[in-house]
Parts: structure tokens; C-alpha cells; sequence
């Protein structure tokens, strides 16, 4: 029988894309950077969902659980609680319903909550291939939550749950020795979720999530066709008492409590009597600091890349975001902006691409059926994951466009042609003639410099003929100056034409380096 309990509330709300872009964007005048956050995204509909879910859930809720801090007070009982902000609801909460926050300071003032790190925009960079961006998103979160209420967290669960080894490794190095993720049997097999555990090789200690039991108050609460309808607090409370392992940790959207399920479902009677039932059954209410103080691992977790899980849908992996073709793409195009965006080292270029790396526009675009589907309907604004598609894509392209305007200009070249692998889509990709793939492709002039020494002269001589070179370095790198040197070299061949192509390439990049 389990004697502990870790109550944990992920709390986030996104800046949602606007309906209205096409509009916006064709009106005839030229649009500032600082102008585009107000355009990308629709500040009415956030507004409105936010002060909406605040009456309904925010409030009401923290205030219960107030009352219950100072119930816990006067009996002498344990009582804590866990919550994980992200960066970007915290500004919705400065700028819509400031009075949430000294809400969350009367908690700190109780001694009654942990807050707990993850990523400022509640985004999906911890899936990137390279994790400068994570740690960042981390870094900035941890000083919101610093700046507003005067504490550092030492916890971290990153979003929606997701981990693997090398997201587990990433946070270890920043400093984190505690975290928490999904307690699934594709991870755990015959182990029990109800125990702490460690990360591979690491130093860091890992809480799971106990997902039935948190799923019988996140989804199953209202549904009159579950057995267990109505869940109770005393019922929930005995089912708690009786499981083992050395701790349970149930986890969900703070909106349980009230947008989900509405208050007159009685969820909110719930939160209120759940502490006191577990009380009853001498069972402490403690934070996931105090937890790994209290237990020793019992086992090692190996969670590899291709294994990723998170709490999310039935799959418990990262479908719910990259599952079908167009998340994959919207996904693979927005991580190939980070060194483009960071190298013009704009701020509100920066803002914009990171707000479009908050893992709920990908949500919307899943195409799942069932009750996941049903799931991800509820939660988006818009009419269908193709509208999301065809929404995001006409936002990324947009600022794509900005950024790559901005860089077109000779300061950023160099770093365009040599330090910026262009996405998938469009790389450089050799044939030896039509219908003839090589399989060999280059996604920067450096690479296509070194395939050029090595390649067959017949591709050489097929792509120079149709000018694909050129076109490429025109079109796709955006050098029309060296375009042109290239499609001076046609009257070559053989041998001659391969070092002269070489060599063009070759100066233009000394050339760019020196003036950049």
C-alpha cells in the first residue's frame, strides 16, 4: 500500500493562429516585425478562452485548494501540490487576469506548492536534433517563474510528458536531478509506475505518472457510460490506499477542473473532498522534491529516441503532434528556421518563430480518428486539421519569406550559403540523368562542394546543361550573383568544368567570408 501521493497540474494555454491571416496579409501596405504577433495570432479568441476558463476553472479551483492549504494548517496534515507553467500562459496571465497570480502567491505563502520547470513556450524543440534551443526555452522558463513569484524550480517535466534519453541527458546537464514522465508498460513492462526510478546513466531520478488512475478524473470523470460513474472522492481515495509501490503521482491539465469538466458536473466538489479522503487513509499530499528525498530508484529506465513517449492519446508516443505528413512537415520547416532566425538575430523574428513552436499547432492538425480524434477536435478553434495546415503553413511561409528577405542581403550570406542546411525538401539532389537518382544530395554550398570533387561527370554534365545548379543556388540559397558565375562555366566539360565549378564555388565563399 502506497502512503504517498503527488497531486500535479500541467497549466498552459497557447497564442492561437489566426483565422483571419489571408486578410491581414493582403492588405497593401508593408507590415513592421513588431506589427506580426498581432497578425500571426488571433488576441480576441486567446483573450476570450482565457478569462473563460479562469471564471470556470482557474479561480474556483485555486481557490479550493487554498482552503484546503489552510484546513491542512489547522489538522496538522501534509499538503502539497505541484504545478508546471508554461512561459506563455504565465504572459496571458499577467495581461488578461493578473489576480491568478497572487492566487499562486497565497499557495507559496501556505507552504502548499511546488512549481515545477518546462519549456516557456510549451513546444515541441526538445524533438530537434540539435537541443540549443530546449535548454533556452528551459532557461527562459525558469526565470518567468524566478521573476514572478521569487523561487527556482528544481523539477522539470518538459511537455506533454515527452521524453527520451537524450532529452533526459539535456536536462541532467542543465542542472535538474528529479523529473517526470509517463509511467506507460511500453517503458515499463511488468514494473510497477508506483515507484521512483532513474534515467539511464544519469543522475536524475524519475517520477511517473500513474496514467489510469489520472485518466479516470481527466477523461472519465463525466462519462455516464464508465462502470465507475460517478467517481467519488472516497472511491478514488480507496483505490489510491490499495495499489503499491512507494508513491503514486496523478497528473493532468490544471482545466480538468472546470473548462473539461464543467462545475456542474461536481468536479470541483471533487478537488475540494479528495485531500480530506486521503487524509482519512493516512496518506500524505507531498511535492516531487520531498519524494526523492524520501524513495531510492528501484530500477534504471533505457527510453531510446525511437521509443519517445508522452502522455498524450492512447499510443502514449509523439503522434499526437508528429503522426501524419503534415505535422512532419510543418515540424521539419520550422526546426530548419532556428539557425536562419537566430543568425538575423531579430527579436521579433525570434518570438514569432518560437511562438510557432508551441506543440498545440501541431495538435490541431491531427488527423486520428476515434476518441483521440475527438480529443483533438474539442481542444482546437479551428474547423479542421486541414484548415490548421493550411493556416500554419501560410504563417511559417510568411515569416519565412521575412527572414529569408532579411538574409538575401550580403552581411548574412556566408552563414546562408555555408552555415544553413536547407530543409529536406529542399536540398540538392544529384541524378545522373532523367529518372536516374544517385541517392546523393547537398543541403549547403560546402556539401555540394565535396560531393562535386567525388561525383560521377556525367551528373555534373547532366545538372550544368539544364542549369539545375544555378537554379538551385538562385532560387533555394538566394545567391543570384553566384548563380550567375555558374551559368557561365556551360560552354565547359570533363574535368575542366569540374574544377572550374570548384573553384567558383570556392572564391565566392572566401569572397562572402570576408565581407561578412
Amino acid at each position: 500500500m502506497v502512503n504517498d501521493l503527488i497531486l500535479l497540474f500541467e497549466v498552459h494555454q497557447p497564442y492561437r493562429i489566426s483565422r483571419k491571416i489571408n486578410e491581414y496579409l493582403s492588405l497593401p501596405r508593408k507590415i513592421r516585425p513588431e506589427e506580426l504577433e498581432h497578425i500571426y495570432f488571433d488576441d480576441s479568441i486567446n483573450k476570450e478562452i482565457f478569462e473563460r476558463v479562469y471564471k470556470k476553472c482557474y479561480r474556483p479551483a485555486t481557490q479550493i485548494l487554498i482552503d484546503i492549504a489552510k484546513k491542512s494548517k489547522e489538522n496538522n496534515k501534509t499538503f502539497k501540490v505541484s504545478f508546471s507553467f508554461s512561459g506563455i500562459f504565465l504572459e496571458q496571465a499577467q495581461n488578461y487576469v493578473p489576480d491568478f497570480l497572487d492566487l499562486i502567491n497565497k499557495l507559496i505563502d501556505l507552504d502548499a506548492i511546488e512549481l515545477i520547470a518546462q519549456t516557456y513556450f510549451h513546444s515541441l524543440v526538445s524533438l530537434f536534433e540539435s537541443h540549443d534551443e530546449f535548454i533556452e526555452q528551459v532557461k527562459m522558463q525558469v526565470e518567468k517563474i524566478q521573476e514572478l513569484f521569487g523561487i527556482k524550480p528544481q523539477v522539470f517535466e518538459n511537455t506533454e510528458f515527452i521524453y527520451n534519453n537524450k532529452i533526459a541527458t539535456t536536462i541532467n546537464k542543465i542542472g535538474f536531478n528529479t523529473m517526470l514522465t509517463e509511467g506507460t508498460e511500453k517503458i515499463l513492462g511488468w514494473r510497477n509506475p508506483n515507484n521512483v526510478y532513474k534515467a539511464k546513466n544519469l543522475n536524475l531520478k524519475l517520477l511517473l505518472r500513474n496514467y489510469r488512475l489520472s485518466d479516470d478524473i481527466g477523461f472519465r470523470f463525466t462519462s455516464k457510460s464508465w462502470t465507475e460513474w460517478p467517481l467519488t472522492a472516497d472511491k478514488y481515495s480507496d483505490w489510491i490506499k490499495m495499489s503499491d509501490g512507494q508513491l503514486i503521482v496523478i497528473a493532468m491539465d490544471y482545466e480538468t477542473f472546470g473548462e473539461h469538466h464543467w462545475p456542474e458536473s461536481g468536479i470541483h466538489d471533487f478537488l475540494y473532498w479528495l485531500p480530506i479522503e486521503i487524509w482519512k487513509r493516512n496518506i500524505n499530499l507531498i511535492s516531487p522534491s520531498e519524494a526523492i528525498i524520501k524513495y531510492t530508484p528501484v530500477d534504471e529506465l533505457d527510453i531510446s529516441e525511437n521509443n519517445t513517449i508522452s502522455w498524450a492519446d492512447e499510443e502514449r508516443d509523439v503522434s499526437a503532434w508528429l503522426g501524419n505528413i503534415l505535422q512532419k512537415h510543418s515540424f521539419n520547416t520550422i526546426e530548419s528556421m532556428e539557425k536562419l532566425v537566430k543568425i538575423l538575430n531579430n527579436k521579433y523574428y525570434l518570438r514569432l518563430w518560437r511562438l510557432l513552436t508551441t506543440s498545440d499547432h501541431y495538435y490541431y492538425m491531427s488527423m486520428k480518428g476515434g476518441g483521440a480524434g475527438t480529443v483533438h477536435s474539442y481542444f482546437s478553434h479551428l474547423n479542421s486539421p486541414l484548415e490548421a495546415f493550411i493556416i500554419f503553413t501560410r504563417i511559417i511561409t510568411d515569416l519565412n519569406i521575412r527572414i529569408q528577405g532579411e538574409l538575401r542581403k550580403t552581411t548574412y550570406l556566408y552563414y546562408r550559403l555555408v552555415q544553413i542546411n536547407v530543409p529536406d525538401d529542399f536540398k540538392f539532389n544529384f541524378y545522373r540523368g532523367l529518372g536516374e537518382p544517385l541517392e546523393i544530395s547537398a543541403r549547403n554550398l560546402v556539401e555540394l562542394i565535396n560531393h562535386l570533387k567525388h561525383i560521377d561527370l556525367t551528373s555534373i554534365e547532366f545538372h550544368m546543361e539544364r542549369g539545375d545548379i544555378a537554379r538551385w543556388i538562385r532560387d533555394i540559397l538566394g545567391d543570384n550573383e553566384l548563380a550567375t558565375r555558374i551559368n557561365k562555366l556551360k560552354q565547359l566539360h570533363g574535368e575542366k568544368l569540374r574544377n572550374a565549378l570548384i573553384n567558383t564555388l570556392q572564391d565566392r565563399i572566401k569572397e562572402l567570408s570576408e565581407n561578412s
